[in-house]
């Protein structure tokens, strides 16, 4: 299968004291970008409790399109433990998430982990790495969808970012278990520097 995808996402966040409250909607196309597969939209709050490690909750709504089943409803509560470490110009990342999602199916659980390691070159320019595994508590046996992602990062203009990667990612919990080998360009603007 070959399909070209466009992610559109906005965030916004404000700064309240300790806590840091976020709402991030957003919308993905496909089907050569042509087709809505998802509008989605995140409320939450983070809040440092200690130097390396932050703790963020997150309430998503989203409306997604698969090809059997058009336009349904899903929501999702996470919770997440991330920590973060600067050695030299290597940062490393640590992400841990549980969630818990909804749709037409019934509940389904699962835990996240993501490793990221970034290396800052110079001249505004960064190698990542990153790989994420799925943990559902569903009966299947291992990781239920993995991830392996690295790329290339450069800063452009002022609060302009721009990246190219290549990402593997299994599906095996689907109905349908899937492989897809993901080439991608992201571009990011920041409107105010915090």
């Amino acid at each position: 299968m070959q399909d070209f995808e466009t992610w559109y996402r906005f965030r916004l966040t404000k700064k309240v004291g300790d806590i840091k409250l976020h709402v991030k909607p957003g919308i993905r196309l496909f089907e050569n970008s042509l087709v809505v597969k998802a509008i989605l939209s995140d409320f939450g709050a983070s809040y440092k409790v200690h130097k390396y490690f932050e703790l963020t909750a997150n309430y998503r709504y989203s409306r997604l399109n698969k090809y059997d089943v058009p336009f349904y409803s899903s929501q999702r509560l996470n919770l997440d433990l991330d920590s973060d470490l600067d050695v030299n110009t290597v940062n490393f990342s640590l992400r841990n998430r549980s969630q818990m999602d909804l749709d037409y199916r019934g509940w389904e659980f699962a835990n996240r982990t993501k490793l990221s390691i970034k290396h800052d070159i110079g001249e505004g320019l960064a190698f990542f790495a990153s790989t994420e595994g799925w943990l559902a508590f569903d009966g299947i046996l291992g990781f239920s969808k993995y991830r392996f992602t690295f790329g290339l990062q450069a800063d452009l203009a002022k609060r302009n970012r721009m990246a190219i990667y290549y990402r593997r990612q299994v599906l095996r919990g689907e109905r349908v278990p899937t492989s897809s080998n993901i080439i991608g360009i992201s571009y990011k603007l920041k409107l105010k520097s915090s």
